[in-house]
């Protein structure tokens, strides 16, 4: 009976971690992380004859938009576009959604890890029990971020 109970146990936990998942993925798929790419180090090598180049002309853009490292419009494109005017609430109700959303995304990935780490511990307590011959040889204990880590003595299969 407690075999059967755990196995319950650990195929909710696998079901949840499942969940998490997929919410994950969904807000993944939502979120742009275009803050992260102008974070990345630059590996684009320009080799210039004189000195003084200016890179906005280069790029046919904005100087303001030299330092954006994706979505770099050019002067055409800009000139094609109508902007919406939005005011500064609006902006500011805009990023504290933005900072919410990765917020939230940031503690799901949390809550996926110590569901994976929950469902390696009830695993291994499974196994523990299975066991016929001697119990094994504990390696590492269990710790918040990792299950506990044994060592079975090797068996010959027949």
């Amino acid at each position: 009976q407690i075999k059967l109970m755990q196995t319950r146990d650990l195929k909710y936990i696998n079901m949840r971690a499942t969940m998490e998942r997929k919410k994950i993925d969904r807000l993944q798929s939502e979120l742009h992380f275009l803050d992260q790419a102008n974070q990345t180090d630059n590996t684009h090598i320009f080799f210039n004859d004189n000195e003084q180049c200016d890179l906005a002309e280069k790029f046919d853009t904005h100087p303001d938009l030299i330092s954006r490292k994706v979505n770099r419009l050019r002067l055409s494109d800009l000139k094609k576009i109508q902007l919406p005017d939005l005011d500064e609430e609006t902006i500011k109700q805009m990023t504290s959604e933005k900072r919410k959303a990765y917020r939230e995304l940031e503690r799901r990935k949390n809550r996926e890890k110590e569901l994976s780490v929950v469902q390696r511990k009830l695993e291994i307590k499974t196994h523990l029990l299975s066991s016929k011959q001697e119990p094994p040889k504990k390696i590492k204990p269990a710790t918040k971020e990792a299950a506990p880590i044994y060592k079975w003595k090797y068996e010959r299969k027949k």
